[in-house]
């Protein structure tokens, strides 16, 4: 199943806040919850952590202003509840939500939100925190995305400059989550004003998938580019997508891999079995063979 949360949408028009499709029958399906639910809103992202729960903070709204509150969706029960976290940080909107390995999830970006000052919500205990991050600080900006890499890079590309959104960016900022720090990504093959907010990010194996998104002529891109994030000191943008048969990145894919090398170490076995039954019923024969022989040896020898 897919969750699709909030969005832009034209003053009084009316939308289902909630949208789910359903992957297998190929359907939207329309959430309604009832009791306490989130108010509409837009630039937000979404963060999802321990058994299908999803958490929203804040964002921002046409027709009124959005509280600092954060919201939690689960999507087995298809319900809401407001955390009661303190010393939540002030509205933003336009930012990032990554979680950590540790389950706790990381803000970053968003409107008037310092990069060097990262708020950090603790799933487990329900409170909010601020991170210190060191290195050179990025600049402000909104509309932008964010992936983390197996070894805990935290990636984050493009988006739009806070005081004026028609000013793009283009530029490649890694977060390292073991010493909280920041520091400028490489790319050795940039491509000519290659510029975007508003677009999104999924990484798959070593490969960063850019979509969509607007571009700094204003114009609106149909376009995904792929960015080869295998190595820590150096990125490239690749047309070609080579998998890594080596790890996952999904339960899915693991799933999958896992089944092919059962399938494989099954079909050894059975490779194995066979090859010693055929080796017996040979050596069997040869051994029939070599007693009738001798025996009809020593018959002519008496």
């Amino acid at each position: 199943m897919i969750f699709i949360f909030g969005g832009d949408t034209p003053l009084g028009v009316s939308q289902s806040f909630v949208n789910q499709f359903d992957i297998n029958k190929q359907r939207w399906i329309n959430i309604t919850s009832v009791g306490k639910v989130p108010t509409n809103r837009h630039d937000i992202s979404c963060a999802n952590f321990d058994n299908g729960l999803i958490a929203i903070f804040s964002g921002m709204s046409i027709s009124s202003s959005i509280p600092n509150d954060l919201w939690i969706f689960n999507t087995l029960t298809l319900t809401w509840s407001l955390s009661n976290a303190t010393n939540a940080p002030l509205p933003f909107s336009g930012y990032c939500a990554i979680t950590l390995p540790d389950g706790n999830i990381l803000y970053i970006g968003g409107y008037d939100m310092p990069m060097n000052k990262l708020p950090l919500y603790n799933t487990k205990s329900d409170s909010w925190k601020n991170m210190s991050i060191s290195g050179p600080t990025p600049p402000i900006r909104i509309g932008f995305s964010a992936v983390l890499t197996s070894d805990g890079r935290i990636i984050i590309f493009g988006g739009a400059d806070t005081s004026n959104r028609l000013i793009t960016l283009g530029d490649l900022w890694i977060l390292d989550t073991a010493m909280f720090q920041w520091s400028i990504g490489q790319i050795l093959n940039p491509i000519m004003d290659l510029t975007l907010c508003g677009h999104t990010a999924t990484l798959v194996d070593n490969y960063m998938f850019v979509s969509f998104g607007r571009f700094g002529n204003v114009s609106y891109s149909s376009r995904i580019f792929m960015l080869d994030v295998s190595r820590k000191d150096s990125y490239n943008w690749v047309i070609e997508f080579t998998p890594n048969t080596t790890t996952t990145t999904s339960t899915t894919t693991t799933t999958v891999t896992t089944s092919s090398s059962n399938t494989i170490t099954d079909s050894k076995s059975t490779s194995i079995i066979i090859g010693a039954i055929i080796g017996s019923i040979i050596s069997l024969i040869i051994f029939v063979i070599a007693s009738i022989l001798t025996l009809k040896f020593i018959d002519k020898q008496v």
